[in-house]
């Protein structure tokens, strides 16, 4: 991908460390493009390139300590909004059927755990993706 030279500029001069912004320019080069639904891989790389390029976007602390890293980058509003959607989605609608008796509490504690668990893999994938819009392309998040 073509960073352009604003990008790399912004990117370069904002308040994230050093290994951070290296890392996420490095990855904007391999990457065919940086949009909403994250980074596209370059088609040109090797399977081996491509595997390896995959773990690096994985953000292991953004997946733990979500709430935590996402306010602590200023990336507070995309937490509220996606977990908003987590809430109004899958929590909601599962308290409602165990109020109606159709699940066990049961149930109901193994598939809200499951939907937790793919909420904290989402933050842990689109975190690095993220940081990039926020502080290269200078993009604000849904609110």
């Amino acid at each position: 991908m073509n960073i352009t030279e604003t990008e790399r500029s912004n990117l370069m001069t904002s308040k994230l460390p050093d290994n951070l912004k290296q890392e996420l320019l490095e990855l904007a080069e391999k990457s065919a493009s940086v949009g909403v639904m994250g980074w596209q891989v370059n088609k040109s790389l090797t399977v081996s390139e491509r595997y390896k390029f995959g773990w690096k976007l994985f953000s292991f602390w953004a997946f733990l300590f979500s709430l935590i890293v996402y306010i602590y980058r200023g990336l507070w509003r995309k937490y509220l909004a996606v977990f908003g959607i987590y809430v109004l989605v899958i929590t909601l609608p599962l308290i409602g059927l165990s109020m109606a008796d159709i699940i066990d509490d049961q149930t109901l504690a193994l598939l809200q755990n499951a939907g937790l668990i793919a909420c904290s893999t989402y933050f842990g994938i689109a975190y690095k993706v993220d940081l990039y819009r926020k502080y290269a392309r200078k993009e604000t998040f849904w609110l």
